[in-house]
């Protein structure tokens, strides 16, 4: 018996050793859980074209479509006491524009403003893309929940760092990141001391201060653009701890040949002081759409680029590139990045179309051409190679379409968009929550492994006095 049970421990424990790598791609499937939407739906909004989900809180942006008159929102979702994702707050443009402005001033700049969001432990990030605001200096807010509900408030701007911020058309809030008590808003037109701000851009640096205040502190430029055309920094931009990304715009989309995309990496030392460490060059197709397809820009687009840790990931059109940072070496060689793998997919499409979590890497595949449209996720191995685990599609038919236009994952949950961001479709959008459960081929193994390495009770035979 003894002998048997050996026997089979060995048997279970080579399997269990030989196929660790496919149970551990079994063990993670994501399921759906939940559809979230908006309790009320406007006309000419796009819900679902940028979602995010930290702890207890989901935010979804409604975006506009292109030439229609409504105006951005932020939706706000939080779990009630069943667990049930459930719409709590609604920040619109009368939270996020300063007051004393006529309605029309509120109105048009309200067109704006919203249409990037970002989020990091409860704080909440709103930029604005590509208003008429001229000098107005407040298009960044951010919302934060209070003993009175979610509140919205403008950072402080004079600071030392914005006497020499010029600002372009476009305004701060091209593209918003958040980490921690860090902010950064990229701004494809400004520029430092009133120098041209036609082929710079610059990111400006928001930092919580000890009243709770935000502040903006720095500016960040590039050293030099070298040959880059139509280089814009700030077109899309990332944060984590203490090192931020950013892309230039991709050049214009009419014409034929390339233009260079700009990718940079920055570094805050001990001082606090942001510096460039990083940069490279890609060549972007150039792309002449037709206007259904006004949100097809070339090879890199806004928000298609996230960042954690030692690891990039920009989601172009057709692929995406990941890169790794070196470690620094013990002669004082610094870190570097390098790119390590190149992933193919579908057409991109609008939002944040891709997300990366630890070891867990999620990418958008919704394409303005059609199927497929869908949801894939990698795990990278011990090898720091990545290799695809699960693919889900949209649980409603309805957003196939759309399915996968922002994706963001949580702690074991993936959110997945679904905005008809081509105003095309009739359906209002949706965000479809996943989490992650066991498969049972895996959990069958498992508890039949614990149950042969369980230890066993011996029987003794006591004598029977008679």
């Amino acid at each position: 018996m003894i002998r048997t049970r050996n026997l089979l421990l060995s048997l279970t424990l080579g399997i269990l050793a030989g196929a660790s790598s496919a149970l551990e791609t079994a063990a993670q499937h994501y399921q759906h859980a939940q559809t979230l939407m908006a309790s009320v739906h406007y006309d000419g909004n796009v819900f679902g074209t940028h979602v995010e989900i930290e702890g207890d809180l989901v935010i979804v942006r409604s975006g506009t479509r292109y030439a229609t008159s409504d105006v951005p929102r932020t939706h706000i979702f939080q779990p009630s006491t069943e667990g049930i994702w459930e719409e709590t707050h609604l920040i619109g443009y009368d939270d996020l524009l300063p007051p004393g402005d006529s309605f029309a001033d509120r109105f048009t700049r309200g067109l704006y403003i919203g249409q990037e969001t970002a989020l990091s432990n409860g704080t909440i990030i709103i930029g604005q893309t590509f208003g008429d605001l001229g000098s107005h200096l407040d298009a960044v807010t951010f919302a934060e929940l209070g003993e009175h509900g979610w509140q919205a408030s403008k950072p402080g701007l004079k600071t030392p760092a914005m006497l020499e911020y010029s600002p372009g058309y476009t305004a701060p809030g091209r593209s918003v990141a958040i980490s921690g008590e860090t902010a950064i808003a990229g701004d494809t037109h400004g520029s430092r001391d009133g120098r041209s701000s036609d082929n710079e851009g610059v990111i400006l640096v928001y930092e919580k201060d000890n009243s709770g205040q935000w502040r903006a502190e720095q500016l960040i430029s590039p050293n030099n653009f070298g040959s880059f055309s139509m280089s814009q920094i700030g077109y899309s931009v990332d944060l984590s701890g203490d090192t931020a990304i950013s892309i230039t715009h991709p050049g214009s989309r009419i014409g034929a040949g390339t233009r260079s995309v700009g990718l940079y990496f920055f570094d805050r030392d001990s001082s606090g002081q942001w510096t460039q460490t990083d940069q490279f060059a890609f060549e972007a197709e150039n792309r002449l759409p037709p206007p259904e397809e006004f949100t097809l820009l070339d090879s890199f687009r806004s928000g298609s680029i996230r960042l954690e840790g030692d690891v990039a990931v920009l989601r172009g059109v057709d692929e995406s590139l990941i890169m790794t940072r070196t470690l620094q070496q013990a002669g004082g060689t610094p870190a570097k990045w390098e790119e390590s793998t190149r992933l193919q997919g579908a057409n991109s499409s609008s939002g944040r179309t891709v997300d990366i979590e630890g070891n867990i890497l999620a990418i958008g595949m919704a394409g303005e051409t059609g199927e497929p449209n869908r949801v894939e996720l990698y795990r990278r191995d011990t090898q720091n190679s990545w290799n695809i685990f699960d693919t889900i599609t949209s649980p409603d038919s309805d957003y196939d379409p759309f399915f996968g236009t922002s994706v963001s994952l949580d702690n074991g949950r993936l959110l997945v968009g679904a905005g008809p961001y081509l105003g095309t479709s009739e359906v209002p959008g949706a965000a479809f929550l996943f989490v992650n459960v066991p498969e049972p081929a895996s959990a069958f193994l498992l508890v039949l492994s614990l149950a042969l390495l369980a230890p066993k009770r011996t029987r003794r035979l006591v004598p029977h006095n008679r």
